[in-house]
């Protein structure tokens, strides 16, 4: 046999085995959130994504205060894409600002210290949709401008329904303000908040999440924390409220024992995340997922994550049709974003982010993810050069596709072969199988995706199927004939099974002779 059968033979399975192999893969593209214009010191954190890839969370100003901020995948409300906005700035205020949450109507909700509170904490709403801009302050259970407070979720409901605490009546030990969880429909006076109560004998309550079901669903924590010490943990239990009037409220099932569960999140579906510690041990915190109210926490800290680590669930996305469901959150123990998967069939599997990324993705580090959108996106916040940045995981929907041309195509193989080797450098999405490197392996994967394919774009912010030009390059052309081969397609097509040193030898082959003959 010549040598050129040999390579031929060898050629031909390598779309094959490359479709099956990473089929299972499951990748992200990192982007760095960065930080405001000017920051005097340079952070940032991203809380929440809504299902248009809008982003809220804070970053530093020029005087080192954190700001409330807004991120854009895709220009809106005439604003630029792909940097911070300063919400609190636009609010003609200064001091501290932290923005949780965003719906698909541009209401941003969070906390701002205002002028007219004296500098605390007070709820406080974004209506970016609004031109110009417009803003609520909220007012507190109790008169008085030094009174706190701040909104943790909003709602897509028209008029939406935003939940947090804020300060009530009353105090723990004479020095502690007591606060309890409300809600509160846009559009109303902004003292009327609807108390939501706490359990008997707590002095606080918090309402972290709240969904968009009728009547609407909130979830969050009841605790006597401010008033207890304990060497272990604080007393608090995971509660739920039923936003009728007046509101119902009813704990959430722990491990049978006295306290240490709470729940931030909630959906549609009325699954609820949050944490919970372990039957085993009274002391250990655990990231935890209530299927309803009334069942069970799933300890999802033993699914994937070390048992003996701490850990927390921050949101998941909608059920999908056959069940699925994403919950993320973190590693407490030692400082890793995490992410938990159930199947269909019920099953769950969980996964550190930080293997779902390339190592040559500027030495990211990801230490906790915060919320995920319907599709699957994730933000939280990682180091990166020594500096605490915002990130947005986005998946890879179509593996190749290096300059987002919904297409793999002669110019991803240019991208490719122009990073080929190099290690550390900038070739990020270049390493699709995220072995810190870019090589051969990365030229099968790419291969394997020739043509058209699936991608999201900006026009509508949905995913959408466009064609692009499946053009090859003279080198992959002059390839394809040494090999007998008359498109990448027929290389893809044939089914035959090679051997894990033989597949990597033809895709050596290849990778160097594109290289020499660009």
């Amino acid at each position: 046999m010549s040598m050129i059968s040999g390579w031929k033979i060898v050629a031909l399975s390598l779309g094959a085995l490359v479709s099956h192999a990473f089929a299972q893969v499951a990748g992200y593209e990192v982007i760095d959130l960065g930080t405001l214009p000017n920051s005097a010191l340079p952070e940032s954190s991203a809380w929440a994504i809504n299902d248009r890839h809008e982003v809220v969370g804070w970053a530093r100003d020029s005087n080192k205060t954190r700001h409330a901020t807004l991120w854009l995948y895709c220009p809106n409300y005439g604003l630029v894409a792909r940097e911070w906005h300063d919400l609190t700035a636009a609010a003609g205020e200064s001091d501290d600002g932290e923005a949780f949450d965003m719906n698909m109507s541009g209401l941003v909700v969070g906390r701002q210290a205002t002028s007219t509170s004296g500098g605390i904490w007070r709820g406080y709403l974004w209506d970016v949709a609004a031109s110009p801009l417009s803003t609520v302050e909220l007012e507190t259970f109790i008169s008085g401008a030094n009174t706190q407070g701040f909104a943790n979720a909003v709602n897509d409901a028209s008029p939406a329904i935003i939940v947090g605490t804020a300060q009530a009546s009353g105090g723990c030990l004479g020095s502690v303000s007591r606060n309890e969880a409300f809600s509160y429909r846009q559009g109303d006076p902004a003292w009327a908040l609807t108390d939501l109560g706490a359990n008997s004998s707590d002095y606080y309550s918090q309402a972290t999440g709240v969904n968009n079901a009728t009547p609407a669903l909130a979830t969050g924590r009841s605790t006597s924390e401010l008033c207890y010490s304990d060497s272990c943990q604080s007393d608090q239990e995971a509660v739920g409220w039923t936003l009728t009037s007046p509101p119902m409220m009813a704990d959430l099932p722990d491990n049978g024992l006295s306290y240490g569960a709470q729940a931030w999140g909630i959906n549609d579906a009325g699954h609820r995340v949050g944490i919970a510690v372990t039957a085993a041990s009274p002391c250990e915190r655990h990231a935890a997922f209530w299927a309803s109210s009334s069942t069970a926490p799933v300890d999802l800290g033993s699914v994937g994550i070390a048992s003996s680590h701490g850990s927390i669930a921050y949101r998941l996305n909608e059920q999908g049709t056959s069940g699925e469901a994403t919950v993320v959150g973190g590693d407490t123990s030692i400082g890793l974003a995490w992410r938990w998967y159930r199947n269909s069939a019920g099953t769950w599997s969980g996964v550190d982010l930080n293997s779902l990324i390339s190592p040559l993705c500027g030495g990211w580090v990801l230490r906790e993810a915060h919320d995920v959108s319907s599709d699957g996106w994730i933000v939280g916040y990682g180091s990166i050069g020594g500096q605490r940045h915002g990130f947005l995981l986005k998946p890879i929907e179509c593996r190749g596709d290096l300059n987002g041309s919904c297409s793999v195509d002669g110019a991803d193989l240019g991208l490719l072969l122009g990073a080929w080797g190099c290690s550390p450098c900038n070739g990020c999405m270049m390493d699709m199988n995220f072995d810190g490197a870019v090589n051969g392996a990365d030229l099968g994967i790419l291969l394997g995706g020739w043509g058209s394919c699936v991608c999201s774009g900006c026009q509508s912010g949905a995913r959408s199927s466009e064609s692009g030009a499946e053009a090859s390059t003279p080198a992959l052309d002059e390839a394809l004939v040494i090999l007998g081969l008359p498109s990448v397609a027929k290389l893809n097509q044939v089914l035959a099974a090679l051997g894990a040193s033989e597949r990597a030898e033809t895709l050596d082959w290849l990778f160097v002779y594109l290289i020499s003959r660009n």
